[in-house]
């Protein structure tokens, strides 16, 4: 499998419990999972992607979306139309 690297935004927060989107370069092939979560952070909404044992909440980006849409929702809806 090839490597597929997207530039996300990633929240982090200080030390001083301050919040704000981060330039994340991300290997998109490693997300296993992912949701969106009922709240928004302070500049955003986010989506939570699972990688390994990680939870990453990353900024709703169109490039992301399309990609999780054809990677997942595409993929569950041709799963589910087979049978």
């Amino acid at each position: 499998m090839y490597k597929e690297i997207y530039k996300l935004q990633i929240w982090l927060v200080d030390s001083d419990e301050n919040g704000k989107w981060r330039d994340f370069y991300f290997d998109v092939n490693k997300i296993t999972g992912w949701y969106i979560p009922n709240y928004e952070e302070d500049s955003g909404k986010a989506i939570n992607i699972f990688a390994g044992d990680d939870c990453l909440a990353i900024k709703q980006e169109d490039h992301i979306i399309k990609w999780l849409t054809e990677n997942f929702v595409n993929q569950a809806v041709q799963l589910t139309n087979d049978k």
